[in-house]
């Protein structure tokens, strides 16, 4: 997750050009999502790479207002998609984060009607997930 993060944050990088960045780290060492964010841009961008100024920090967003307006915008994008896989599933299943009381019931639904498979938008490494198939597998056993 941590690797699609910084290709999709060098992709915005390489279209915008900024001289500084500031980006709320995706990865536990904040410095090393910086660091993996500038080698990811030099691939396409090696020149500017080498004079723009990262700054990776856990929390940017309550430091930084310019990350605190994307993250909100991000959210507000996350959620649109969230109703556009609703209607084209036909399905309410929540907010479709993993602590949701609604996405744990669909997915437990899903998977008891489908042998402990989940659709493709579900994220399979999910510990809910791997909860529910371990309540499955034993609910089958019984």
């Amino acid at each position: 997750m941590n690797e699609i993060m910084v290709v999709c944050f060098a992709k915005v990088v390489e279209q915008l050009k900024p001289d500084i960045v500031y980006v709320d780290a995706a990865d536990v060492k904040a410095e090393h999502f910086g660091e993996n964010l500038r080698r990811q841009y030099a691939k396409t961008s090696p020149a500017h790479a080498k004079k723009i100024e990262i700054i990776s920090m856990h929390q940017a967003d309550s430091i930084y207002p310019v990350v605190s307006a994307a993250s909100i915008i991000a959210k507000v994008r996350r959620d649109e998609l969230i109703e556009e896989l609703k209607k084209e599933w036909n399905a309410d299943f929540g907010s479709g984060y993993p602590a949701d009381p609604k996405t744990k019931e669909f997915l437990f639904k899903w998977g008891k009607e489908h042998g402990g498979k989940f659709p493709e938008i579900v994220r399979q490494s999910w510990q809910t997930v791997e909860n529910i198939r371990e309540k499955l597998e034993k609910a089958g056993k019984k």
